[in-house]
């Protein structure tokens, strides 16, 4: 939740639900109707916007750890190597998407 967003009266949690797929049909259209006028609500959703692809890096077994842990301070830390493999795949992804764009426009 962003600053400004307690102002939208009802949405405030769905920026979550909404990027994670998780609100009905109706429920998905309204918020996306109520993203059209409110800023902050949009920024709330852009900052949220990478965290499905985040939580497919998980492994199934931590994610079920984590789940059965009743309180999150006993969760175990996140593996080492877990923040650096997400950096590098994001800079793998921007360099593909950067070479396919030169491609694309050497061969317009």
């Amino acid at each position: 939740m962003t600053a400004g967003h307690e102002l939208c009266e009802g949405y405030p949690t769905w920026d979550g639900a909404y990027v994670l797929g998780a609100l009905a049909r109706a429920e998905r259209r309204e918020y996306e109707d109520h993203l059209i006028a409110c800023a902050p609500c949009r920024s709330a959703v852009a900052e949220l916007a990478g965290l499905p692809g985040l939580l497919t890096l998980v492994e199934t077994d931590t994610a079920i750890s984590l789940a059965a842990q009743p309180d999150p301070q006993d969760a175990p830390p996140p593996p080492g190597r877990l923040l650096p493999g997400l950096a590098e795949r994001a800079v793998r992804a921007r360099r593909r998407r950067r070479r396919w764009a030169a491609g694309g426009a050497i061969a317009a």
